[in-house]
């Protein structure tokens, strides 16, 4: 069965032998007191209760394995994760036109959406090589590729599936629109 997880820390730090004087020196060069049992009244013989910082107290909660009930805030909400929605993998095709109009249409509505969100100046202040693979998108180049890729496999027909196929975080914004020019 399992054991405590305390006891590695008692075995590590030898826990049962910390009594009596070290031979560590302080920085003062006294060595040190390592007490078994708590000497807080000698440290502070002013205050009734002894030093609050010398005080060895034993906790009130052993560990999650002798007491599992004190640490169930500490579990996961849910255990189970959702499972993402694998999309379709497609053989390879040679592009014939309609794949070709369908990309320079998807390029043109990307290049017209991104003007209209982050205004002509920035637009063709960047490079496209910027625009399409680092800066501020609207669409990758790799979820475009995808979109041609389904289409051409029937695959894209309802706004559920651009989303499925494509994982494309927008798709709940744009699939509209994407689906009119498939």
């Amino acid at each position: 069965g399992m054991m405590c997880q305390r006891k590695v820390f008692n075995v590590c730090f030898d826990n049962s032998a910390a009594s009596g004087k070290n031979n560590y020196p302080l920085l003062n060069g006294n060595t040190n007191f390592m007490p078994s049992v708590s000497d807080h009244h000698e440290c502070n013989t002013d205050n009734m209760q002894g030093c609050p910082c010398c005080h060895i107290m034993e906790p009130i909660v052993c560990c999650n394995i002798h007491n599992p009930s004190d640490f169930a805030s500490y579990d996961p909400p849910n255990s189970q994760v959702p499972r993402v929605t694998q999309c379709s993998h497609l053989p390879k095709y040679t592009k014939d036109d309609n794949n070709y109009d369908l990309e320079n249409a998807l390029l043109t509505w990307h290049e017209e959406k991104t003007v209209a969100i982050y205004g002509w100046a920035f637009s063709f202040s960047v490079s496209s090589a910027c625009l399409y693979n680092n800066g501020p998108v609207v669409m990758m180049n790799s979820t475009l590729d995808c979109i041609i890729n389904c289409t051409h496999h029937q695959k894209i027909q309802m706004p559920q599936d651009l989303k499925r196929e494509t994982m494309w975080i927008d798709s709940d914004l744009y699939a509209s629109e994407v689906l009119s020019l498939v």
